[in-house]
């Protein structure tokens, strides 16, 4: 049973658009990396600098990845407004790109569609592919999986095909992948070396002058922005070596620590639980299958995958996320083995004639499908996302969030700055000018006012220093309507030495 091109891409983007949109901008933005993203955009839409990333309209020198992610940022908040989607279209878009490149490629390979839908619904049916911090948030690694998935595809037809402008197009995505995520994007290379070297071509490929073309171009555009950022802030390559060349390698970032099991537990527990046992079943199918070049693409798929992992097991850093460019691959040798049984099942229907219109395989599709996706599906509803956040941070950015879209007014108040995320800061900024919102710190606090406050420390700090009413509350956030100072406690609103 064969299945048309143009059905197979509708089913597709049916399937997986609840999983990469629906919801998306339901939850408030998260601290951590997508509230330094958001701000960094937002500040770079304002100051129209598009070479330097900042962060309170000063150099980042922390994040210190390339701006490509924040300049696609950029444009969807001229596109949608400056809001939530925005921040995270980028990133569901891109997964959507990762979709459609497995879909196109086993098309083109095969002629036929079917495996490249499945292989797309196994994609989206990972736990650790559609979730925050992967396509659903406004993060560098979903954008990253599509270019990284695009050049090591490209760079696959080349050696199959031989045609120069598949090196052309492996050079012009791995450039962009760089310019996504600096060093990262480089993993999959030890990879492709070896397979170029099972496939005897790499001798090929160091006398084609296009490979040394795509060299130099790399260099210019790579190492050239990161010489450029440099002269305008000073300062960013020794960030670049502090952060990325070494630094996260051989040391442990903040508490992102794990043994050299972790990313292998995260995957059978967690991340890829529901596929990770057809794994072995898929790599044994592959290599078994009669067509060449579904051996090969499963042979390729299993070196990009262990190469991979070994890298990243190898640093002292161990972060959940850095998992995500492998799951394309993954989800390639589990959807070989889905679509080897697809296959047995729909002879042996031909034969026995057991349903009209082939329907076993259809049926055990469905039945593979229907809980992980029911899963996906769920977690989307209920907004599941970071774990790493406190209630009250929850609440905070809620509140923040309910004020941006109008659901809340907190006009004329002040936010007390105490340990306010980067995505707390994001919304302060983008709702202060039509809110007449201003920071303040706890020596800054005037005697009359409206002041927002959702740390339990901070509400008593403020209960013990000044007669108060409660304006406004939600969760564990209090808008405080200040009615004075205590006089008792007057001399401890004085600004601290130093």
């Amino acid at each position: 049973m064969s299945i048309k091109p143009s059905i197979a891409i509708l089913l597709l983007i049916l399937i997986v658009f609840f999983p990469l949109f629906n919801f998306l901008d339901a939850p408030p933005i998260l601290q951590w990396d997508e509230g330094r993203l958001a701000v960094s955009s937002f500040e770079m839409s304002n100051s129209h600098n598009w070479i330097v990333t900042t962060i309170n309209d000063k150099p980042d020198n922390i994040s210190t990845k390339p701006p490509l992610m924040i300049w696609l940022q950029v444009l969807m908040m001229k596109v949608v407004g400056t809001n939530e989607l925005a921040v995270r279209l980028p990133s569901a878009l891109a997964a959507l790109g990762t979709c459609l490149l497995l879909f196109f490629f086993f098309t083109k390979k095969n002629k036929e569609p079917l495996l490249g839908l499945i292989c797309a619904i196994v994609l989206v049916t990972t736990q650790g592919y559609v979730t925050f911090h992967g396509t659903r948030t406004g993060d560098y690694d979903s954008l990253l999986t599509m270019l990284m998935l695009g050049y090591t595809i490209f760079f696959f037809l080349y050696l199959d095909e031989g045609k120069r402008k598949y090196l052309y197009i492996t050079f012009f995505l791995l450039i962009l992948s760089a310019l996504t995520k600096g060093i990262q994007s480089l993993i999959f290379l030890p990879g492709l070396f070896i397979y170029a070297i099972y496939k005897m071509k790499l001798a090929t490929i160091l006398k084609q002058k296009e490979f040394y073309f795509g060299i130099v171009a790399f260099l210019f555009f790579v190492i050239g922005y990161y010489l450029l950022r440099d002269h305008f802030s000073p300062g960013y390559i020794d960030a670049v070596k502090r952060e990325e060349l070494g630094g996260r390698y051989n040391a442990v970032l903040g508490s992102h620590v794990g043994d050299e099991w972790f990313y292998y537990d995260l995957l059978v527990n967690d991340f890829f639980h529901e596929w990770y046992l057809l794994v072995l079943p898929g790599i044994i199918a592959g290599l078994c299958n009669k067509q060449k070049w579904i051996k090969e693409i499963t042979i390729y798929s299993a070196i990009l995958v262990f190469t991979y992992l070994l890298v990243i097991s190898g640093a002292k850093t161990k972060i959940s996320w850095y998992l995500m460019p492998i799951f394309p691959f993954l989800a390639m040798i589990v959807g070989v083995f889905l679509f080897s049984i697809y296959r047995i099942l729909n002879d042996i229907d031909n034969k026995k004639q057991i349903f009209s219109y082939n329907f076993l395989p259809l049926i055990f599709l469905f039945f593979v499908f229907i809980i992980p996706y029911k899963t996906i599906v769920t977690n989307v509803v209920s907004n599941k996302y970071s774990p790493y956040e406190r209630p009250e941070e929850t609440d905070m950015e809620q509140f923040m969030k309910n004020v941006l879209h109008n659901n809340a007014s907190i006009d004329s108040c002040m936010v007390l700055n105490e340990d306010l995320g980067l995505n707390v800061i994001w919304y302060y900024e983008v709702i202060r000018k039509q809110h007449q919102l201003s920071l303040v710190y706890r020596y800054t606090i005037p005697e009359n006012g409206k002041i927002v406050v959702f740390l339990g420390e901070s509400k008593k700090y403020i209960e013990d220093h000044f007669n108060t009413e409660i304006a406004q509350k939600f969760n564990n956030v209090t808008v405080y309507k200040l009615n004075g100072r205590k006089k008792s406690v007057e001399s401890d609103l004085t600004e601290p030495n130093g």
